[in-house]
């Protein structure tokens, strides 16, 4: 299948899920994702802001905070298709984009240094066995990534139905490191 084809599946299945599903597998999910060593020992993290039925992010932020890490998010430039990060302001002070992304309301917006982060958690809309990703198309996660200095962890989250064997890529596409669903971790 084609990118836009397995797209269109993907967001098809994970808008059928009932929302208290999604909440309970992203429990699941949070879950396994903090008993890996390379979480625990993260200082300063990006985060994804989940939209519609994404893998949920608020309780991994949540717990973050708590730990005392830095929580970063993005913050999308649609006009560059690119996203730079900023500190996570708190709940109450985001606000949502034209396609109904939270992001931080632009008096809290702080650019930070991409280059201090030690782990990035990102969406997809499939993944495979290699960590390649399928994302909304405008390649977002790609560009952030690759022009990330160091070398920080990048897992995905997904719904196990969004773990492929194997999803087409094109040279600009960067593989996570780990992908974690409900049921299994891949690492890469």
């Amino acid at each position: 299948m084609e990118k836009e084809e397995i797209r269109k599946e993907m967001l098809s299945k994970r808008d059928d899920l009932p929302k208290d599903k999604v909440e309970e597998i992203s429990r699941h999910i949070k879950n396994k994702l903090f008993k890996l060593p390379e979480f625990r020992d993260a200082k300063k993290v990006l985060i994804y802001l989940h939209f519609r039925k994404e893998v949920k992010t608020s309780g991994i932020i949540k717990e973050c905070l708590a730990q005392g890490k830095e929580v970063f998010v993005p913050v999308s430039d649609f006009e560059k298709n690119e996203f730079s990060i900023s500190p996570f302001p708190g709940f109450e002070n985001l606000e949502k984009d034209k396609f109904g992304v939270p992001f931080p309301k632009k008096e809290f917006i702080k650019e930070a240094d991409s280059s201090q982060l030690d782990l990035i958690i990102a969406p997809g809309v499939a993944f495979d066995l290699e960590g390649n990703r399928i994302g909304f198309g405008k390649g977002f996660y790609d560009k952030f990534i690759s022009a990330v200095d160091g070398n920080p962890l990048v897992i995905g989250l997904a719904f196990d139905f969004q773990l492929l064997d194997l999803v087409p890529t094109e040279r600009d596409d960067i593989p996570v490191t780990m992908v974690i669903t409900e049921k299994r971790i891949v690492s890469v």
